[in-house]
């Protein structure tokens, strides 16, 4: 039997398209991607914060096109790495749209863009994919033109109400109260970092919500008392996690991968490196360095971010900061299980791009393929193909954000995954494992976590642990990614002990085995 676009239209009980039934489909949607075009419609502000792997792109590419049949344009706005992944699929779901919905890609330099415009011949297109840069730069274009619809792929773009995007994005909704465009986000981690994310999120598609974030920190936030050593004051931890909940569900949905697929369990491993004598002496000497650069002063965010980032890179790549020769306990450790896993496909995470090129020499021998700043797109496109169809490629090594958001098909072709670097971001985390668990793995997935003790890494480790938890009660999933590695009572135990970990403390624990 034949499923089109009328089809799916009429199981979702929203209008139906003249042209629908011409459009076939060769997947009928699952049932929460037919709940989801309804729900979009309902709502001229709407967030898809479903987990990644779910489905979301289906039921916004149907809300675009059913948009379009009501006199609307659609732009949808993502990182430009994003965008042929996303027209290839609108060809796929919903054949010979074309015919009826014009739809292209707002890509190229400024030469290509006038020859794309002129193309158009002042008509613009029914539906304009394009990246977050030229959203901004195009955002008064659009709206003169007749576009009434924005589409937001990886929606924490708009987390920041200082950031560009997000205020385009908020200038593009226009009034709330009156005339608004519609906006649909769409992320699986609107607290991606952690709870002061869903701020930005929840201003976009419902701002009468809190009004301002001011009034947001007052009901979510307990702050640090300010003083002369401490005058700007901190977030020490968050609170009524219900009404926060509410408050993104009030215009939003979320859907667990858990209630649309059967999937293989997840098995994360911690794995405790002590770092060798020279090692050790060489990272305590960098901390010490430019902690006396500062004194007693107290560190701002960045300035503590700074120091993180140096301290974190001698660990992987100590090489970086001294000539002497350094026993990598690390890096052997990570030769160890990658040895057992020699005839396997793997998928590797790191930050720093001298670690992605460091670890692409180190195993060579495996063929490797990479994904990360440096690699964008064709070459980025190529990469993931390496890794998925070559059988001589068993090992893709990714930065956290390159690698880790809007890439699909390492699951059906690995199922293993190593971090020699921490991630302290649950949502950055949790995309990167999502690669792996999600439709059409087979296996068991297992993730190894190296964490170098008596380091950075294990505040990071921490944070990454306290960040789980809070999301968690945001979210309200029922089960946090951490919770496979620390167990039930395990996570909240840890949670419990933690506290906000000051340079100070940092600094007095270096010898402790946290």
């Amino acid at each position: 039997m034949v499923f089109t676009f009328a089809d799916y239209c009429k199981k979702s009980e929203v209008s139906v398209p003249h042209w629908a039934e011409h459009i076939v489909m060769p997947k009928v949607p699952f049932r929460h991607q037919i709940d989801g075009l309804r729900e979009y419609t309902q709502f001229p502000r709407f967030g898809e914060f479903s987990q990644m792997g779910t489905g979301k792109t289906l039921s916004a590419q149907a809300y675009a096109l059913w948009a379009v049949s009501h006199g609307n344009k659609v732009v949808v706005t993502m990182p430009p790495t994003l965008i042929p992944q996303f027209m290839e699929t609108l060809s796929m779901n919903y054949w010979q749209h074309q015919a009826f919905v014009r739809t292209d890609a707002f890509t190229g330099g400024p030469a290509d863009r006038d020859e794309q415009v002129d193309k158009w011949q002042g008509d613009w297109p029914d539906i304009l994919v394009m990246s977050y840069m030229k959203f901004i730069k195009y955002k008064d274009q659009l709206l003169a033109r007749g576009y009434t619809l924005v589409i937001v792929d990886e929606a924490t773009a708009v987390k920041n109400c200082g950031s560009q995007i997000h205020k385009a994005v908020k200038t593009f909704g226009g009034n709330v109260r009156h005339d608004s465009n519609g906006i649909l986000l769409m992320t699986g981690s609107p607290v991606e970092t952690n709870v002061m994310d869903a701020y930005g999120i929840i201003a976009t598609i419902n701002p009468d919500r809190y009004g301002s974030e001011k009034y947001f920190k007052q009901l979510h936030c307990v702050m640090s008392v300010a003083d002369i050593n401490n005058p700007r004051p901190k977030i020490l931890h968050y609170k009524n996690f219900d009404y926060l909940h509410a408050s993104l569900m009030s215009r939003g949905r979320r859907i667990l991968k858990s209630q649309v697929f059967d999937l293989p369990p997840r098995l994360i491993s911690e794995i405790k490196v002590g770092l060798s004598p020279k090692h050790r002496e060489l990272y305590y000497k960098l901390v010490n360095e430019r902690l006396a650069e500062v004194g007693d002063r107290v560190l701002d965010l960045t300035e503590q971010s700074a120091l993180y980032q140096a301290v974190q890179r001698s660990l992987l790549c100590p090489e970086m900061f001294t000539d002497d020769p350094i026993d990598n306990t690390i890096l052997e450790t990570l030769d160890t299980y990658m040895d057992s896993l020699e005839s396997e496909k793997v998928v590797m995470y790191v930050w720093y791009t001298e670690s992605v090129k460091k670890l692409m020499k180190r195993y060579a021998h495996r063929n490797p393929a990479a994904i990360y700043s440096e690699v964008t797109g064709k070459k980025r496109e190529a990469s993931k193909q390496k890794f998925i169809t070559d059988p001589s490629c068993t090992l893709v090594i990714c930065n956290f954000k390159s690698g880790g958001i809007g890439v699909d098909g390492f699951q059906t072709v690995s199922s293993h995954a190593i971090y020699p670097e921490v991630c302290p971001w649950p949502g950055v985390f949790q995309q990167s494992v999502d690669r792996l668990h999600r439709g059409g793995q087979h296996e068991t997935v297992n993730v190894y976590l190296l964490v170098p003790m008596g380091t950075i890494a294990v505040k990071l480790r921490n944070d990454l642990i306290k960040k789980d938890g809070e999301q968690e009660m945001a979210m309200r999933d029922g089960r946090t990614i951490l919770r496979d590695l620390y167990g039930e009572g395990g996570l909240q135990g840890s949670l419990d002990n933690l506290k906000d970990a000051t340079l100070d403390d940092y600094k007095n624990s270096f010898d402790k085995d946290h």
